[in-house]
């Protein structure tokens, strides 16, 4: 007989196995049921049928019995089981002895239920295709309906620059409308990229690009926005790298882009870089690093999990500070894979974030040079970005010359977006201003966050004598003049 351990395995293991599990003695009486076969059968626990009850006749069937010890891979008849009810269904069945006992034991498997599971999945699928043909057809409908007239608000924004007349504020406002519309530009992008990729029409499409083209591009796509913050923004390549790639440079382009726009959107003050190194190159096969570094808010340990996933944001008042869908990182992360990589970061809140991904891509150069472990490489280049930071970090102390150039810019276009009502940018350049002052008086710091919940709370009036607290005690202890 069994110990109470091993039968308590024993009925464990049955029990999980999803399938219709009897042992019985020599004369056909049950004495073993498991979980399923109670419950497809409708057994009674305190007093179990006879195998011939359900099923009819098995012993006069010359059904060959496999040994338990040869892994049960006897073969398997269709016939019928009878529940408690006299209702009978179809079944797969294996038949076996287990010799070490002498019991007899069988193993069944529903087949009118694996049909019905299997017409359940079918519809499920279908509708689940019906339901992503819907939204793909209402994504792309919305997004060709807001193109059209984001299209139009484009042209009269250029006939608009040009008219004569043109104040600084008139400027000033075209400017604001003309990053507005870029802005739901990139956003109506990013959800076209986003369906398309969780509809699998995504396609990598590998073609000769040059390198330094594309990096140059994505250079002066974000030149302007960070030059309006004042930030100290490059872009290096490494000189050992061949220019005449053959690979997907189109996307490649995107995801710099998605990464650099935003270094710089949550980089008030400092510095936004991108490096690109050689890791390897063997034949036309050639590895290359890519890192992208800022000095901005950056992200806790807590955040950095959920930051790739779709419509997610570090915390919830990042979106209404800096505003966005969510779905650049994301896009980001599935384009990388689809490209065989994937992205990696390295953050430490308010001090920055480094994100970085490798690509293999072929050169129409020939070359072989030692292999170096992408992990020392990488490492490296972590060390000297490290360094930079530290000094850039001291450039941008309180007082010097670049803290007051920025102090100076952001301070004169929160006030702009105050007098105009624009609240959401006025509360993304009130926060920029406590971040420059932040290694600066206490007083500076709790006048700044005042200022910065009057503008939160849409409050006009208190926003502007905030602000004028907050630049009188700025200008008194710089002796400069905002």
């Amino acid at each position: 007989m069994m110990t109470k351990d091993c039968e308590y395995i024993f009925t464990k293991f049955f029990d999980t196995v999803g399938k219709i599990v009897l042992v019985f003695d020599a004369l056909g009486a049950i004495i073993y049921a498991n979980k399923t076969a109670i419950e497809e059968l409708g057994l009674d626990q305190e007093a179990y049928p006879n195998m011939e009850d359900i099923i009819p006749s098995y012993m006069d069937k010359k059904l060959p019995f496999y040994s338990f010890s040869d892994e049960f891979q006897g073969e398997s008849f269709e016939m019928v089981m009878y529940r408690s009810n006299h209702v009978c269904f179809p079944v797969e069945i294996r038949f076996g002895i287990w010799e070490e006992y002498s019991y007899g034991f069988c193993m069944a498997s529903n087949l009118a239920r694996i049909e019905e599971l299997k017409h359940d999945l079918a519809r499920a699928e279908n509708e689940t295709k019906e339901l992503r043909d819907v939204r793909n057809s209402f994504v792309a409908n919305v997004t060709h309906e807001l193109r059209t007239p984001l299209n139009g608000m484009k042209g009269h924004l250029v006939q608009l620059e040009s008219l004569e007349g043109n104040t600084s504020k008139h400027l000033d406002i075209y400017r604001i409308m003309t990053r507005c519309s870029m802005n739901m530009e990139k956003i109506i992008n990013n959800i076209l990229d986003f369906n398309k990729l969780q509809s699998g029409k995504f396609q990598i499409e590998e073609t000769e690009f040059s390198l330094s083209d594309c990096v140059q591009q994505v250079y002066e796509t974000n030149e302007m926005k960070a030059n309006e913050k004042g930030l100290n923004f490059s872009v290096h390549i490494d000189e050992d790298i061949p220019d005449c790639l053959y690979g997907d440079g189109m996307h490649l382009q995107q995801i710099l882009n998605n990464l650099v726009s935003n270094a710089i959107k949550f980089t008030a003050s400092g510095f936004v870089k991108v490096k690109v190194v050689k890791v390897y190159q063997l034949g036309k096969k050639i590895e290359l690093f890519f890192v992208v570094v800022d000095s901005g808010i950056g992200i806790s340990t807590e955040e950095r999990d959920k930051i790739f996933d779709s419509f997610v944001q570090a915390d919830a008042s990042i979106t209404r500070k800096y505003g966005g869908t969510g779905l650049g990182l994301s896009i980001t992360k599935d384009l990388l894979q689809m490209m065989g990589s994937s992205i990696n970061l390295e953050s430490e809140k308010g001090r920055g974030s480094t994100f970085s991904f490798s690509l293999v891509l072929q050169s129409t150069e020939e070359q072989n040079v030692e292999v170096t472990p992408v992990r020392k490489e990488a490492s490296g280049v972590f060390k000297e970005l490290e360094l930079e930071r530290q000094i850039e970090e001291q450039t941008y102390q309180v007082g010097t010359k670049e803290n007051i150039k920025q102090l100076t810019n952001n301070m004169e276009k929160l006030i702009l977006c105050i007098e105009i009502g624009n609240w959401e940018k006025a509360e993304q350049f009130a926060a920029m201003v406590k971040q420059l002052i932040s290694s600066g008086e206490q007083e500076w710091k709790k006048q700044a966050l005042r200022l910065e919940m009057a503008v939160r709370k849409e409050n006009y009036d208190k926003s502007v004598a905030m602000y004028e607290q907050l630049k009188e005690l700025i200008e008194d202890a710089l002796y400069i003049e905002l």
